[in-house]
């Protein structure tokens, strides 16, 4: 037994998970996955309010080791699940019993289960798909209530221990031109290149850091604005695989390992949205659905112009990023016909960027 089988199993003896033939082969999967935490749903023997012991399944997860690059976002996700469970502002999985102090033992987590659900966890593609409009209006409640939390209202613990999330025009800008001027692979290069290069090639725009930079200064006076100056949470991994549907197409948000703090509430949304959208790259009406909804509630806010600036500068820096890194993957893995399909899917919304703030680039 190898000291990382020893950590877990020392956790399930403390906390009375039952480990039998139903669910052994599993755990040994989960042990040998290579992946930072080890997670898995098992039951445990726990005792009601009237004193009865009963069976219980619950959801366990537990570092690989206590170095501090693992510690810091787990505690992070402990915190802010309490503190969304305990104030009750969107759905959230109730956390049973926690430790993130390697002093005081191994650190874990003990948590509810979800229910059983038609789509449930975002596994796959398939489960991708099946996302809708009705989906799409629910995440972007559960994300804007989200985004509502006071930061003030936080307990000192939690928010010393949030990301800080860069939010001035010049990082924008900085982040824009080092993504353009990567060099990558692409396969159907000869040599490697700058990204803006292959970036022309691929969406048919002559000149793109120029097209890039006068877009930038038209969405600028929208987003850096006094009025938009306020401390927001950012949830900062958004993607459908982040995502649990309920069966009345409710939606919670999972996976709050990166949240943190932007002092800038529209670059917030631009930063979760934008995540969101791009990862979405297989489903078009959910994409679209996104665009619509949230345009149509800056408008109804009264700010329409701030809607568009959102989900254009959204498009533009995460689109562009996740292009980037497709072309730079291995040879092996660009020509997969999956590979091959997200990447085109990624970078034919690229354009729409500026056709939402109205800019023609012909």
């Amino acid at each position: 037994m190898n000291s990382y089988e020893k950590r877990v199993r020392t956790v399930l003896e403390q906390h009375k998970f039952v480990l039998d033939g139903n669910n052994i082969e599993t755990f040994k999967e989960r042990l040998n996955n290579d992946r930072r935490y080890f997670y898995m749903v098992l039951p445990r023997m726990e005792v009601d309010t009237y004193g009865n012991r009963q069976r219980v399944h619950r959801f366990l997860k537990i570092p690989r080791d206590d170095s501090r690059k693992l510690l810091m976002p787990f505690g992070r996700q402990i915190e802010v699940a309490r503190f969304l469970k305990e104030h009750d502002i969107i759905l959230t999985r109730g956390i049973i019993a926690w430790n993130m102090d390697p002093k005081k033992g191994i650190p874990f987590a003990i948590m509810e289960t979800l229910p059983q659900a038609r789509i449930g966890f975002i596994h796959g593609y398939r489960e991708m798909e099946s996302l809708t409009e009705r989906h799409a209006e629910n995440v972007l409640k559960a994300l804007f209530k989200f985004h509502t939390i006071t930061i003030d209202d936080l307990p000192r613990r939690i928010v010393g221990n949030l990301k800080k999330f860069k939010h001035t025009k010049g990082y924008i800008r900085r982040e824009m031109r080092k993504v353009l001027r990567t060099r990558v692979s692409p396969i159907d290069f000869s040599k490697k290149t700058y990204f803006h290069e292959v970036l022309e090639k691929r969406v048919a725009m002559s000149n793109v850091r120029r097209h890039v930079l006068e877009l930038l200064q038209k969405i600028e006076p929208h987003i850096f604005t006094k009025g938009n100056r306020i401390k927001t949470l950012v949830h900062g991994d958004m993607a459908p695989n982040n995502l649990y549907v309920y069966d009345n197409d409710d939606i919670e948000l999972l996976d709050l390992e990166w949240v943190g703090i932007c002092k800038n509430r529209a670059l917030a949304v631009v930063f979760d949205f934008g995540n969101l959208r791009a990862r979405a790259w297989n489903n078009k009406v959910f994409r679209e659905s996104l665009d619509q909804i949230l345009l149509r509630d800056y408008a109804e806010r009264g700010q329409a112009e701030l809607g568009k600036a959102i989900v254009s500068l959204s498009i533009l820096r995460s689109h562009i990023q996740l292009s980037r890194y497709f072309e730079d993957y291995h040879k092996e893995k660009q020509i997969l016909e999956e590979e091959k399909s997200r990447k085109e899917s990624t970078e034919k919304d690229i354009l729409k960027a500026w056709q939402i703030m109205g800019i023609s680039i012909n």
